[in-house]
């Protein structure tokens, strides 16, 4: 006989986990966007294993998230996947900061929770609608120092909106390291962006009132990339009361080092580590052939729209840029150990002869274009033979 033994969760119930997945994006939009319930949750498990199971992570938080927009589109009777975001974000609850000791006296950032906690009943039967699920003012490089957004009355009567700003934790990307500080034990601060707006608007019936948001970022640190976030408050007098989320960045993402360095490695060691000295590799253009590979192993410290892997023949004048191996570049790389495997083919498809190669590893910066000039690193090196 089976049961479940349950305790309360007095430090961390109702707060992000402490493994949840942080956004913003590298363009500054807030994904994602809501938090949900994914800690500890009891569902259903494979019939061997005992049908049942206490689990956590995105397994459990988004089935919970797929079913509630599936009631809320029954309800509502349409699917449109703006309109759906936007009643699920601006009904969403937001959550006070928990570093795994006990809520703080301020909102946790929307890097963390997104718009908040998920309310299905009332994403369902809001008549309000808003026309963006969050703001985003982005970089000191790019700011958006105005933003508007609009508020559609769905229901009989004219609502008069009061509205606000309410500042969450600014959390710093970086410390003493190019790589992000990880949570917990990031530091965050209750320095708040200025937020401007209206302080009412009043719609009638089936319309709609166009509000503009203008921001003044504080003023932190730029090299350590500051993440600063909030929430619009829009509380009607049809009872309603709404958030809409908002973020932005104080520093450049541009000049942000996204490649910290590369090696080689081989597709033999599942763990990838670092290969010593000059290594060699028998290659086969035989499809159905077994053989290792040599990887080159790009160690990401921030995330990239782009990398690209090209190959470098060694000869006694120096080096001769082949161009991108097969299927380089690579898209939107996390800031993740990056393997890239080499079986003796260019981007075009053609084999490279028997010879000496180094890899070079290139990472687009972001908010970069491919005219400009790329992080470059050579990164390993090695003999190829056929």
């Amino acid at each position: 006989m089976t049961s479940l033994i349950t305790s309360d969760n007095t430090v961390t119930g109702g707060a992000a986990s402490s493994f949840t997945t942080w956004n913003p994006t590298y363009e500054m939009d807030v994904k994602p966007q809501i938090a949900s319930p994914g800690g500890n949750i009891l569902s259903t498990w494979p019939q061997p294993l005992g049908s049942y199971a206490v689990i956590s992570g995105t397994s459990m938080a988004c089935p919970l998230v797929a079913g509630i927009y599936a009631l809320i589109a029954d309800v509502r009777g349409t699917f449109d996947p703006a309109t759906l975001e936007a009643l699920i974000a601006s009904t969403a609850n937001p959550r006070f900061y928990n570093a795994g000791t006990g809520n703080a006296n301020v909102f946790a950032p929307v890097a963390q929770v997104g718009a908040g906690l998920v309310q299905a009943y009332d994403a369902a039967y809001a008549t309000t609608l808003l026309s963006k699920s969050y703001l985003a003012f982005n970089d000191t490089d790019n700011l958006d120092m105005k933003l508007s957004f609009t508020i559609k009355n769905l229901g009989k009567s004219t609502v008069t909106y009061k509205l606000g700003s309410v500042g969450a934790a600014t959390a710093y990307t970086f410390s003493d390291s190019i790589y992000p500080d990880l949570f917990p034990g990031l530091e965050v601060t209750d320095e708040f962006a200025e937020i401007k707006l209206p302080s009412s608007v009043t719609v009638r019936p089936q319309g709609s009132a166009v509000v503009t948001v203008q921001v003044k970022p504080p003023k932190l640190d730029g090299d350590r990339l500051p993440v600063y976030s909030g929430y619009i408050t829009i509380n009607g007098t049809n009872g309603e009361n709404l958030s809409l989320p908002y973020n932005g960045a104080v520093g450049s993402l541009y000049s942000t080092q996204v490649l910290d360095t590369g090696y080689l490695s081989t597709s033999a060691d599942p763990d990838l580590n670092p290969l010593t000295g000059n290594a060699t590799f028998v290659l086969s253009k035989n499809a159905n052939a077994t053989f290792d590979v040599p990887v080159a192993v790009a160690l990401m410290a921030f995330g990239s729209p782009s990398i690209s892997a090209k190959l470098l023949q060694v000869n006694k004048r120096g080096t001769k840029n082949l161009g991108d191996i097969l299927d380089s570049p690579y898209a939107y790389a996390s800031r993740d150990p990056y393997p890239i495997g080499f079986d003796g083919r260019l981007a075009d498809g053609s084999y490279v002869p028997a010879g000496e190669y180094m890899f070079s590893i290139e990472a687009l910066h972001i908010f970069g274009t491919a005219k400009k000039k790329k992080e470059l690193g050579c990164c390993c090196f090695g003999s190829l033979y056929y």
